[in-house]
């Protein structure tokens, strides 16, 4: 942990890891004695290994996991500024998750919903996650989705995500080591409510994509990953652009267009090969990369003889904690029984969902986005990019307020086709 934090920037690795262990062995140079957190929208690496940190932590997790709200967001706010440290206090201490509010102060400091089970600390500004990229010489995978990260109720890919994807034991490693985190929404994610008329209602969110910005430590775009993957492939998707950041890091202007649209060139060219593999595996050669295909071409696919398991331990415990109290769970993932319980034809369908999902984000929409920056032209960079990618890959334009539900060309019978005014809640009348 300490490395992490203080192997870069300011000090450089020798004068971090020096710091560190004398740190851990008791005593702390003096510029590292009376340092407070920084700033709120700033980040001093060199903080987070300080005497400072390690000795305010205790305190500030009392008052974050006090009842009265405002002590609370307070704590919160302050233990916000120490960054992972924060979240692997919280995660360390067995006495500290015995709080009833211990799960959601762990959430709000992380800025993650479920984030015991991935552990990984999320910026949600984005300026401040830059200057942490720049201290730490790593890129930045911005998630773009609708909703927040830390409502039970984001788009459908996002709560995969914290559930299926950022709790597998490579993903979340990866992810913690060798990126910084940051989380944007991109607008309001639609939520449907179904009353049977007697009380009971199911209430969940309608539709909704997301997508992985991977950014550079100045900002600049370096790839985007578009929906859902299973743990495997966004691995090896982040590895090699995780790379490819760093070899892109000494190019400016034209010269960083040009060797970004080589280098996705040559993605495109191996994405490609790699399609053709597969289909060949799958008995339906022929067929081109980057077309939507019907559901069974990709079915058959990802049926492919010694695939790996799409859910690890973590993510298993995860996925069936939201079906049944913990304990139970737990028993439903270690039984070996012979007749196959709903809870693990469920697991199988969700393995098999997230497959699809998978393959399908990748040879469809991903070789598409390979294809868009391996042309040597400027593209548009950030929130810009994120909103083509919305507009022409997911159909799904950022700038239609009814998101696609509501179309002029389907006739419904209803009044208005439901839509009702944001101020007054009618039809029209």
């Amino acid at each position: 942990m300490c490395r992490r934090w203080c192997g870069n920037g300011r000090y450089g690795l020798w004068a971090g890891l020096v710091g560190c262990a004398l740190v851990l062995g008791g005593w702390v140079p003096v510029w590292a004695q009376e340092q407070g957190p920084p700033p709120a929208g700033t980040f001093d690496g060199s903080f987070r290994c300080s005497r400072a940190a390690q000795a305010a932590l205790p305190a500030l997790t009392v008052k974050a996991l006090h009842e009265d709200a405002s002590v609370s967001s307070a704590a919160i706010a302050e233990m916000r500024k120490f960054g992972p440290l924060a979240v692997q206090h919280l995660l360390g201490d067995v006495e500290l998750q015995k709080s009833p509010r211990w799960s959601s102060v762990l959430d709000a400091v992380a800025q993650q919903k479920d984030a015991k089970y991935s552990g990984l600390f999320w910026h949600t500004d984005l300026s401040t996650a830059l200057a942490e990229a720049r201290y730490s010489k790593k890129p930045v995978l911005s998630l773009r989705l609708l909703g927040q990260l830390t409502d039970e109720l984001s788009c459908a890919n996002s709560r995969y995500f914290r559930t299926t994807l950022y709790p597998n034991q490579q993903v979340k490693a990866l992810l913690s080591q060798e990126f910084v985190l940051h989380w944007q929404t991109v607008r309001a994610v639609p939520i449907i409510t179904i009353d049977f008329g007697d009380g009971r209602k199911i209430q969940r969110t309608i539709t909704g994509n997301s997508l992985h910005l991977i950014l550079d430590d100045q900002g600049r775009s370096i790839d985007v990953l578009p929906g859902l993957y299973a743990a495997e492939p966004f691995v090896n998707e982040l590895r090699s652009t995780s790379a490819a950041a760093r070899k892109l890091a000494e190019f400016q202007g034209a010269e960083f267009v040009s060797q970004r649209a080589r280098m996705h060139a040559t993605r495109l060219q191996e994405v490609s090969h790699d399609w053709e593999q597969r289909c060949a595996v799958a008995q339906t050669p022929g067929l081109a990369i980057g077309i939507n295909h019907p559901d069974e071409v990709w079915a058959r696919v990802v049926n492919v003889p010694n695939a790996p398991a799409v859910l690890d331990e973590t993510a298993r415990r995860a996925v069936l904690e939201h079906l049944a109290p913990a304990e139970r769970a737990g028993r439903l993932a270690l039984a070996k029984s012979i007749a196959e319980t709903p809870q693990m034809a469920m697991i199988r369908n969700l393995s098999r969902v997230i497959s699809e999902d998978s393959a399908r984000n990748e040879y469809y929409f991903h070789a598409q986005i390979h294809s868009w920056f391996s042309l040597p032209v400027v593209l548009p960079e950030g929130d810009a990019l994120v909103a083509r990618v919305y507009a022409d890959l997911f159909l799904s334009p950022l700038d239609d307020p009814w998101y696609g539900l509501s179309r002029p060309d389907i006739y419904s019978a209803i009044k208005q086709d439901g839509r009702l005014d944001a101020v007054t809640q009618n039809s029209g009348d």
